[in-house]
């Protein structure tokens, strides 16, 4: 799992061009949301005056919930899982990329007017600009960084687990995992130096 630290992450989408990618690019960075997701985006998806973002969240539309699909009518019954996940607008940085990006915009309007891999272009092109490892440099680097983010700051995993949008915990036990790692390998540099 590759990701950057926050001040580097925002380095990295500053010095994107053109806008559209970045404005899409410090969306995900901002919400921890796909590209993909991101890309789907509309302005009827934003409500600025609740402060609350509607996000797709495209990984939740599993197979056996399509018609046609094996045991269909069984999993019919179930309540399928949300396709989009309520994101609130907590942050400043946040609400003023969406008021300028909404500007203007019809309801059903892309927010976004771009691809992923345009997005993807303008971020290994930003990198090297600014000296940031190219492998970094990957719009789903921006949705680890935005995890890794909360975790370290000590937000519980249940809330980056509804933030990120994951169906189960496990998936977002990846970053506590991490963290823990890192502070393992923090803990031996010290308990060794001595030696």
């Amino acid at each position: 799992m590759k990701w950057l630290r926050w001040d580097e992450a925002l380095r990295l989408v500053e010095a994107m061009r053109p806008s559209a990618s970045k404005n899409a690019a410090m969306f995900c960075l901002l919400t921890g949301a796909r590209v993909s997701e991101a890309l789907l985006m509309r302005r009827r998806n934003v409500d600025l005056e609740k402060l609350v973002a509607t996000i797709p969240t495209l990984k939740r539309q599993h197979k056996k919930f399509r018609k046609g699909a094996p045991n269909y009518y069984e999993a019919s019954k179930r309540q399928p899982p949300p396709t989009r996940r309520l994101f609130p607008i907590a942050d400043t940085r946040l609400r003023l990329l969406l008021e300028q990006v909404c500007e203007g915009k019809g309801l059903n309007e892309r927010l976004f007017p771009t691809r992923r891999g345009v997005v993807w272009k303008a971020m290994q092109r930003a990198a090297a600009r600014i000296g940031i490892d190219r492998s970094y440099a990957h719009p789903h680097a921006l949705r680890h960084t935005f995890a890794m983010h909360l975790t370290l700051q000590g937000v519980p995993t249940a809330i980056v687990k509804n933030l990120l949008g994951h169906a189960r915990l496990s998936s977002t036990q990846v970053y506590v995992e991490q963290v823990a790692l890192e502070d393992m390998a923090a803990w031996l540099q010290r308990a060794f130096r001595g030696e």
